[in-house]
């Protein structure tokens, strides 16, 4: 099954933490939406303002992030990380690649999960920039100013 990841996934060491293999890991760029870190977390242990990766209709939007050839068994588990489908929604996607277009899933937070003000911590952001070896220098510069949620308790 093809996956891509725009958020912590891109990150192949969190993929292998959550228990999801995959056979391969390749560049991919998602033409027509938009990143956003507006999905909210409903663990107590997480501060109210920080916020996880969403992907939103843009026509003018660009999304870089992994398209990963995933071994099937192992959907379920991702399924159950992404606490899908209470917390995000699974939809089909066409991503552009070195091969040409590719037809994927890709996770998109439901609407009553999502939030305003919200900014990803320090943690969750880096788990993005691990893919810098398959981001575009300009996308990953970009992700790099990203501002984060700072705890000023």
């Amino acid at each position: 099954m093809k996956y891509f990841a725009y958020g912590s996934n891109c990150n192949p060491a969190v993929m292998e933490r959550k228990g999801v293999r995959y056979r391969t890991r390749q560049p991919a760029r998602l033409t027509g939406f938009r990143l956003l870190f507006n999905k909210r977390s409903l663990k107590p242990t997480v501060p109210a303002g920080v916020g996880f990766a969403n992907i939103h209709l843009d026509s003018a939007g660009l999304v870089e992030g992994i398209l990963y050839d995933l071994v099937p068994d192992d959907l379920p588990t991702l399924d159950a990380s992404e606490r899908y489908p209470d917390h995000y929604t699974r939809i089909s996607v066409s991503v552009e690649t070195s091969a040409g277009l590719v037809l994927c899933e890709a996770y998109q937070a439901q609407l009553d999960k999502v939030a305003t003000g919200l900014r990803p911590s320090r943690e969750y952001l880096n788990h993005l920039l691990a893919a810098k070896d398959l981001m575009s220098e300009g996308y990953y510069l970009a992700l790099a100013q990203t501002e984060i949620f700072v705890n000023e308790m």
